[in-house]
């Protein structure tokens, strides 16, 4: 099996949410289980909260016997694994401006942008425009 499948990955998380399938027969359990990981996820569903709770507690436990705890006590049901995505400011196009200018890598770009007054990013703007056709803005 293929251990950078999306599928593989997530295995144990479908499993224990929704096929309850119980995975005695897989050999690499005890390499492959990652409680941190599966109890990061049930941590986010209210109803799923307390098992992950009782796993953290008992971080000691063998990862088979996690695995079979969380098996026998989730109820099943369709989970998805939702990312809060970054939201986008005013402050991206500065530091897009900056990277680009200066060669910097998004991170220092970060922390030399409030260093940098609005005129001066302004002037690095215009040095930067390459011409032709540009969108006009509506307001």
């Amino acid at each position: 099996m293929d251990t950078d499948d999306p599928k593989y990955r997530f295995r144990f998380i479908n499993s224990i949410s929704e096929t309850k399938a119980p995975l005695r027969d897989d050999p690499y359990i005890e390499r492959d289980y990652n409680a941190v990981f599966i109890n990061k996820f049930l941590s986010m569903y209210p109803d799923t909260i307390m098992h992950a709770q009782m796993m953290n507690r008992n971080y000691t436990m063998p990862k088979q016997a996690q695995f079979d705890y969380l098996l026998n006590n989730v109820r099943s049901m369709r989970r998805t694994f939702k990312r809060a995505k970054k939201p986008s400011s005013d402050n991206d196009e500065n530091v897009e401006v900056i990277q680009e200018y200066f060669r910097y890598n998004r991170r220092k770009a970060i922390k030399v942008l409030p260093l940098l007054s609005k005129e001066t990013i302004d002037a690095i703007k215009q040095s930067l425009e390459k011409g032709g056709a540009q969108k006009q803005k509506n307001g």
